[in-house]
């Protein structure tokens, strides 16, 4: 059941097969929990997300089959859940309150030549910066960045999924791109400053 396509799924489905549900979600479960986590850094926000992703598709299979993609529906579905679940959490605790991380990353492009040439310990460390304050960028640029980033998708598709024109997706993915450089470079300035006291310090007895 596994190679059949996604609208084929979906039509048994809706004819009572429970199998074919079940077949979907082996299929894109693990693809919405990723793409869920990147965008909110929290693992029970990503678990709720692939569960309301998939009650919704329950509910609405009908309408859905008559779209084109069942993967654009499920991205689109799966950011709009993920970047509601920022809100609410933005609702109660200010992102900009004094004494909170700040973060960059550099662009999509020069981070996968700069892995290729660091060791396995500095690129999970970058990755790390990454995931953790992707929630810091404004919503649209979050979810660009994610869907372009972890997820591989061009920008014809990400303007599909999030219902953006192409120049939009492209701008608000260069200025994700620019306000991450800048944080992670603020991160490790940081990180450099706080170690530097212990260098060549003199140890008294």
């Amino acid at each position: 059941m596994d190679d059949l396509t996604d609208q084929r799924l979906l039509r048994d489905f809706c004819a009572g097969d429970r199998a074919a549900f079940d077949a979907l979600y082996r299929r894109h479960a693990s693809r919405v929990h990723a793409t869920a986590y990147r965008l909110t850094h929290n693992w029970e926000e990503a678990e709720d997300t692939l569960q309301e992703v998939f009650l919704k598709l329950a509910r609405t299979a009908r309408d859905i089959r008559r779209q084109a993609s069942l993967s654009t529906w499920i991205y689109r579905a799966t950011v709009n859940r993920a970047i509601d679940s920022l809100r609410r959490r933005r609702a109660r605790v200010s992102l900009d309150a004094p004494g909170t991380p700040t973060a960059r990353i550099i662009a999509l492009e020069s981070l996968r030549r700069e892995a290729e040439r660091c060791e396995s310990r500095r690129r999970d460390e970058l990755l790390r910066r990454v995931e953790a304050l992707i929630p810091r960028l404004p919503e649209r640029q979050a979810g660009v960045f994610v869907l372009r980033f972890f997820q591989g998708l061009s920008h014809a598709e990400i303007a599909g999924v999030l219902g953006c024109s192409l120049s939009s997706s492209k701008s608000h993915h260069s200025l994700a791109v620019r306000k991450l450089r800048e944080w992670v470079a603020q991160e490790e300035a940081a990180d450099r400053a706080e170690c530097r006291p212990q260098i060549g310090r003199e140890v008294h007895v």
